[in-house]
């Protein structure tokens, strides 16, 4: 009957999350061997990579490091290139705070731009700050 269906529904989900959860007994396992998968953590980490790196949001697609992947998790998830790009701009969003409260505890910054033209004809202009505390040079692009 359709009126049960909402109820069916939530029972499905739930047989399926059940199945996704990890037995009492494997927590020891994956601390024993260093710690366990962290699926939102490997995503900023590799989202990071990709911005500091300047690899393309394509990479995520490449066969070969899916299956590199794979073969350190098993569970391991990959987006498309356009959630990857999402991220990065949600990152930078809660990033732009932290940089403005580091740069003020400091008195000189050194600024310099960078311009340059991609392969698709598209420009860039690029501000790079600098600082230089106790002799260790911090850069934010």
């Amino acid at each position: 009957a359709r009126y049960d269906v909402a109820t069916t529904n939530l029972q499905s989900h739930v047989k399926s999350c059940e199945k996704r959860v990890e037995p009492p007994e494997t927590a020891i396992t994956a601390y024993a061997t260093g710690g366990a998968y962290n699926h939102g953590l490997f995503w900023a980490w590799i989202c990071l990579w990709i911005a500091r790196r300047q690899r393309p949001f394509a990479i995520v697609d490449d066969y070969e490091l899916k299956q590199a992947f794979k073969v350190l998790n098993p569970n391991a998830h990959t987006y498309c290139p356009t959630t990857v790009s999402d991220h990065i701009k949600e990152i930078r969003t809660f990033a732009i705070p932290s940089i403005k409260d580091t740069l003020k505890n400091y008195r000189f910054l050194h600024l310099s731009f960078d311009g340059w033209t991609a392969a698709n004809v598209l420009s860039f202009l690029g501000l790079w700050t600098a600082i230089l505390p106790e002799w260790q040079l911090i850069y934010f692009p």
